[in-house]
């Protein structure tokens, strides 16, 4: 079965297609340049390929994030060259780590990073708020650059609103912690909860 989008859109939902290696497609979405967009019976997108079959294949994680189920991204993998991007999550289904195996850093019997060196991004939280990303080591960083934010408190319209953001290069010796950003919003009118001014570093601009 096919289905074609309307005039202009140049694209065609296909049912039962195969992919390029030979496995079986549920629902197949073919972009005008030959990219195919393979999605399975739970309407997730579970593989890329273009024209010339190089494919990235994904894979999803059923999990319990505050009480309700939910599937969240698991891998992102190229077979070919047995590279991968793995995700990983806490109990509430908050993304804490990106492991990049890099090109042959990919087990496929284990299904996760050949090396304990490969390269890792890492998330933390803050209950429902992002409070800091750390970058992998970088030179002069051994544990990473970390940018850090911090919200407005409170349950009101404003709560959990972004307040500021520290960038990595605050972990410098002698830097101190002064915001790379600072946010101010409107509180009370018409604007109200729409930003006010957004501070660089000292330097204002207006929202």
């Amino acid at each position: 079965n096919n289905w074609t989008g309307p005039a202009g859109s140049h694209l065609v939902l296909r049912e039962n297609y195969p992919k390029s290696n030979g496995q079986p497609g549920r629902y197949a979405l073919r972009l005008p340049d030959g990219e195919m967009h393979f999605f399975d019976n739970n309407g997730n997108l579970d593989r890329i390929e273009d024209r010339f079959g190089n494919a990235v294949d994904l894979g999803y994680v059923t999990m319990q994030a505050n009480g309700v189920t939910v599937r969240r991204l698991s891998i992102a993998k190229n077979a070919a060259v047995h590279s991968a991007v793995i995700f990983e999550y806490n109990a509430q289904g908050q993304l804490i780590t990106l492991h990049d195996c890099g090109s042959g850093g990919y087990d496929d019997e284990t299904g996760s990073c050949s090396s304990s060196d490969h390269r890792k991004i890492r998330f933390e939280h803050s209950g429902d708020d992002l409070a800091a990303v750390v970058s992998p080591e970088v030179s002069g960083y051994p544990d990473g650059k970390r940018t850090s934010y911090t919200y407005l408190l409170g349950t009101g319209a404003l709560g959990h609103k972004l307040k500021t953001i520290t960038d990595g290069e605050q972990n410098l010796p002698g830097a101190g912690d002064i915001p790379f950003a600072s946010i101010d919003y409107y509180e009370t009118g018409s604007q109200s909860e729409r930003v006010k001014t957004i501070t660089y570093r000292g330097c204002e601009g207006q929202g």
